[in-house]
């Protein structure tokens, strides 16, 4: 009995290590940032999208919202903090001084 279950907990944890290499794998091809997180660029199609959303945004009522918030911003406008930090640092610099 207890063989079975060491059997068990044996292939359960040599499962879940290969699976949890396998998805580390995967996420080093899916994106290469470079060794700084500083060092990634967004995609002309996302800074389109985002140029157009942020206008759409400030031209509706929702910029007057007291309650809105960055992290709702974000939900709106269906992007990360990352990308949107990095679209404001590249493309609103003249905006914030």
């Amino acid at each position: 009995m207890y063989v079975v279950a060491f059997i068990v907990l044996l292939s359960a944890l040599g499962f879940y290590f290969i699976r949890k290499k396998a998805n580390t794998t995967e996420d080093k091809d899916l994106v290469d940032v470079g060794n700084k997180s500083s060092d990634f660029t967004i995609s002309q199609k996302t800074e389109d999208y985002l140029e157009t959303k942020l206008k759409e945004f400030e031209e509706s009522d929702l910029f007057l919202d007291k309650n809105m918030s960055l992290p709702k911003l974000l939900g709106l406008l269906n992007i990360n903090s990352k990308y949107f930090r990095r679209f404001l640092k590249n493309n609103k610099k003249h905006r914030l001084q």
